[in-house]
């Protein structure tokens, strides 16, 4: 009896030394396997679906370049706007840690991307008739200057020009198309100022305007050689500036030829209404003088304007009615003349009779 109330006594403290033996210890660790689940796993993209992103990537920025460039915002603005919506949202997406990622990316740059397409399929034909256009337009403008007589050899350069922009295009080298476009415009226009130039230039020399302003003159002639020089070297760029250049000193000579031209004009006018006043044209042929001073007196006002070839005009009229009317008073004033003399002859001879006929009736010898 004792040693069974000794086992009872004892049992708990039998268990909890079972208990703790049992136990794993503080320091023990679990297995490693333990430790990660299968669903915990990060996968990394691959190589190809990171270069396929960077891809869409590329080739999103070049469609919305190449739309911004043929101004498809301004053909289809709506259009635009929903593309340009895509591009934020596909540029939002920064993160590509996971291949869900890398997907999601590549698929929100290709929808933006097919957007800018379905934009640049609508606008380049448009843009390309404008160009079209822009090209007939000047090509016009060259002709009417008179380029297809004065140097057809350019004119030809210019529409091969053109030619190379369609070749161009039908490859689908927009960007070479629109290059070679701009470049004809620019050969074209370069060709209107070389034969409004030219033209002026004749003028210049047929009026004898040189003699007024000669540094101009050879300073245009300088441009104008350099023009030439740039556009058989395909710089149509550089020959549309020069030929400008040379365009503009011409006229600057031209004006100054007017302007010099009309003041001799109007001083030679205003010599030859003094001499006619001096003859008393005023009195003689009063309308055909007051007429004269009238159209002087438009060059005058022509002159004030700045309006110099209407000036000259004006003046080269009255100068030659002035002229007249002194040459009419002059004969008059000599017809004048010769009748006072002719009275004064019949008075001397009417009294040389008068005396005789006294003699005669005195009595006196003949």
């Amino acid at each position: 009896m004792k040693y069974v109330r000794l086992m009872i006594l004892l049992l708990p403290v039998l268990l909890v030394t079972l208990a703790c033996k049992s136990a794993p210890t503080a320091s023990e660790e679990p297995p490693a396997e333990s430790l990660t689940t299968p669903s915990q796993t990060i996968t990394q993209p691959d190589q190809a679906s990171l270069s396929a992103l960077d891809q869409s990537v590329a080739d999103l920025e070049r469609l919305r370049q190449f739309a911004i460039d043929i101004e498809g915002p301004s053909w289809f603005p709506d259009q635009w706007d929903t593309a340009e919506a895509q591009y934020n949202e596909a540029k939002s997406k920064t993160r590509r840690d996971t291949p869900e990622q890398v997907k999601a990316a590549a698929a929100a740059n290709n929808t933006a991307a097919a957007s800018f397409q379905s934009l640049i399929d609508q606008s380049l034909p448009l843009y390309a008739q404008v160009r079209e256009d822009q090209i007939i337009s000047v090509r016009e403008d060259a002709l009417a200057a008179g380029i297809g007589d004065l140097a057809p050899d350019y004119l030809l350069m210019a529409d091969k020009t053109v030619l190379e922009a369609q070749t161009k295009y039908e490859d689908k080298d927009y960007y070479g198309a629109i290059a070679s476009a701009f470049q004809a415009v620019d050969m074209y226009e370069a060709l209107v100022d070389g034969c409004t130039a030219y033209y002026v230039r004749q003028e210049i020399e047929d009026r004898d305007f040189i003699r007024y302003d000669p540094e101009n003159f050879d300073r245009a002639d300088e441009a104008g050689l350099s023009a030439i020089a740039d556009y058989e070297a395909m710089d149509p760029e550089s020959a549309k500036e020069k030929a400008e250049e040379a365009r503009l000193r011409y006229n600057l000579v031209l004006n100054t030829g007017w302007q010099s031209y009309a003041a001799e004009k109007g001083a030679a006018s205003a010599d030859k209404r003094q001499e006619a006043l001096k003859l008393k044209a005023n009195v003689a042929v009063r309308s055909d003088f007051e007429a004269a001073s009238r159209i002087f007196d438009q060059g005058n006002s022509a002159f004030k304007a700045e309006d110099y070839p209407a000036a000259a005009d004006f003046f080269v009229d009255a100068e030659s009615r002035f002229i007249t009317i002194r040459g009419i008073a002059e004969q008059k004033r000599q017809a004048a003349e010769n009748a006072i003399r002719k009275a004064d002859e019949k008075m001397v001879e009417s009294e040389a009779n008068a005396e005789k006929a006294e003699a005669i009736l005195g009595g006196g010898s003949l």
